[in-house]
């Protein structure tokens, strides 16, 4: 018989945040006992060594003290997929004018 080893202590780098970065962060204690809510989306307020000082971006709720192995950066590229790949035409209701009239002024013009 084989017994299984599994490493809760490496394998996830500490990464650098900065304010104003969109993080998603995980409530250890509510997803251990099984509670809804407990991954959202947050905005960092500050940071200092492990710790960071985060503010969801729904309600406006704090969370100090926030261990960084519980938080992932959310790229602005992941934000942005749907902006970026949408057609470039006002006739698709389901973007905004926003984004419609920023996809036309940023569309390249073809070259011949």
């Amino acid at each position: 018989m084989t017994d299984i080893v599994i490493d809760l202590t490496g394998g996830v780098s500490r990464q650098g945040f900065s304010r104003d970065d969109f993080v998603l962060y995980r409530d250890p204690i509510k997803w251990l006992n099984g509670q809804a809510g407990h991954t959202r989306v947050f905005r960092v307020e500050s940071s200092a060594d492990s710790l960071l000082v985060l503010v969801d971006i729904a309600s406006g709720a704090r969370v100090t003290n926030a261990d960084r192995l519980y938080v992932r950066p959310i790229p602005a590229a992941y934000i942005m997929r749907d902006v970026d790949a949408a057609p470039l035409s006002a006739d698709y209701p389901e973007l905004t004018p926003a984004a419609v009239a920023w996809l036309e002024q940023n569309a390249k013009p073809e070259v011949a």
